[in-house]
């Protein structure tokens, strides 16, 4: 399974519009938050190479919060705790 963060790819420039034969033609806008398609491709086929089952391709602020989150599964409530909501959400009294 491969899990990749926004990547960075030219679609714009190749995609169709409502006329027959016609391309959009516009560049797609350069984005520090995106991984660009050929990092993205070199790192898929390393993992490729390496026979890895499970891939996650982020930065690190995203990748960590999402493996907490998912390998941690109370953490969104002792969340909740810390910043004074109740286990079911509402105001501590």
């Amino acid at each position: 399974m491969i899990c990749a963060e926004p990547t960075l790819k030219g679609f714009l420039k190749e995609s169709f519009t409502e006329k027959e034969g016609e391309k959009f033609g516009e560049e797609t806008p350069v984005s520090s938050s995106k991984i660009s398609a050929k990092r993205c491709g070199k790192l898929i086929s390393i993992a490729l190479a390496n026979e890895l089952n499970e891939i996650w391709i982020s930065f690190l602020p995203t990748l960590l919060i999402v493996y907490l989150y998912r390998f941690y599964p109370s953490l969104p409530r002792l969340n909740e705790l810390t910043v004074g909501r109740d286990w079911d959400g509402g105001q501590k009294k």
